[in-house]
Formats: C-alpha cells, sequence, structure tokens
C-alpha cells in the first residue's frame, strides 16, 4: 500500500509531484492535503473530481469527494483521499498520471496532477510495514450497528481519533492520547459524546498525530 501526500492551495493553480509505485499493487492510497492560503477568508465547499488518469494507472476510486473539513478556517488544512490500481504489466520506469479539480462554493478552481513511476519491485503481495502513519477505511461501511476503525503508526505518539458529521461538528472521540507504533483498531458504536445514537447519514473520521492527518468517510445505515 502506497502512501502520499501533495499539497495544494486553494486558488488557480496547476501542480504536479511524482512518486514510486508497485506494478501490479491495488488499493494504493492518495492523500490530498488541501491548504487554504487566505490569512483572512474561511474556505468554504471544496470538492474534488477525478478529471483522468493515464499510463500505469488502471482505476482511481471514488470519481469524487468532497474537502474535509468542509469550511476551512484562514491557513487551514483539510484532505481528500482516493485510492487507485496499478497495471501489473508496467515495467520498471513507466509513468501514470492522475488529474484531480479542485473547485470551492466560490468558483475557485485548481488541477492537481500527480506522476507516478513504477519502481522495480513486482507481484507485491504482502503490505509493507507502513513508514509514515496510515488510517485505512472503516469496515463495515456502510454500517449499522457499529464500525471498526485501524490505523497503522510508525512509532510512539501523541494521536487523536474523532468522527465528525457533515457541518464539521464533532460527535465522538474514540481517543486522545499516546500510543505505540503498530497497528491499531477502534469501534464506533453510532453514539456521540453523550450516549445518544446518532442519525444516518455520512460521517467522517479524523486521525490526526505529529506526522498524519488524514480522514475518510463512513455510512452510518439505520
Amino acid at each position: 500500500m502506497i502512501i502520499m501526500a501533495a499539497m495544494i492551495v486553494a486558488l488557480p493553480l496547476a501542480a504536479s509531484a511524482q512518486y514510486e509505485v508497485v506494478p501490479g499493487s491495488t488499493g494504493n492510497i492518495l492523500n490530498l492535503d488541501i491548504e487554504n492560503s487566505s490569512d483572512l477568508l474561511s474556505f468554504k465547499g471544496g470538492n474534488t473530481e477525478i478529471a483522468g488518469w493515464s499510463g500505469i494507472v488502471t482505476i482511481v476510486n471514488p470519481p469524487a469527494q468532497p474537502v474535509f473539513p468542509p469550511d476551512l478556517p484562514p491557513s487551514g488544512t483539510g484532505s481528500v483521499i482516493f485510492t487507485f490500481d496499478v497495471d501489473a504489466a508496467a515495467a520498471a520506469g513507466d509513468l501514470g498520471y492522475i488529474d484531480i479539480w479542485l473547485t470551492t462554493a466560490t468558483g475557485d478552481s485548481a488541477l492537481v496532477e500527480v506522476e507516478l513511476v513504477a519502481g522495480t519491485v513486482t507481484g507485491a503481495e504482502t503490505e509493507p510495514t507502513p513508514k509514515v502513519a496510515v488510517l485505512y477505511q472503516n469496515y463495515p461501511n456502510p454500517f449499522n450497528p457499529s464500525t471498526s476503525i485501524e490505523f497503522s503508526l510508525h512509532a510512539r505518539e501523541r494521536v487523536s481519533l474523532k468522527v465528525f458529521d457533515v457541518s464539521g461538528r464533532l460527535v465522538r472521540t474514540l481517543v486522545d492520547g499516546p500510543l505505540s507504533g503498530g497497528n491499531h483498531r477502534y469501534t464506533w458504536d453510532g453514539h456521540n459524546e453523550r450516549g445518544s445514537s446518532v442519525a444516518s447519514g455520512v460521517y467522517f473520521y479524523v486521525l490526526k498525530s505529529e506526522s498524519i492527518r488524514q480522514s475518510r468517510k463512513a455510512v452510518l445505515l439505520r
């Protein structure tokens, strides 16, 4: 599983970065960090959409994702996550591209092009130990009545794992404190901080530490 990040600014521009990937790998994580470049204005209603892919990339999911949180404060940072697969027939040095449009409620836009290059390792069957922290997709998703959220840390550090609703309000804190390196799993039972059941809908869980800030979407169906 490949972990990567590309920093872009919420203004019209084009950005590019190159990352090495494994031929035949699936479910690679593309984590885009979205930075609000304004010192005064909130960045509202950010949405990203896959404009296309080419070369060694065979599929990118999902087709579109909202930026979380939906209302970034001045100079704040949000994120959006996609996954992609790499052609098993790719040779070392072959290139691939993923193009992503970012738009906002105010009409600003940016095109981000992520460039990928095939490495020399093929047919990877085991998942490498992460050299950075990783937040995985919850399972099951959609869920009822509970779901498991798993993440990996490369070293001991203080982390927080929190669930938010689509408006950015805190719903539940699952962990807030120091954890050792390695894999960790927590269960969210669809209840808020007061112990009350929350309504069906889309929620975001956010993992934050010194080395990571990632979010993913969970869907609760009552």
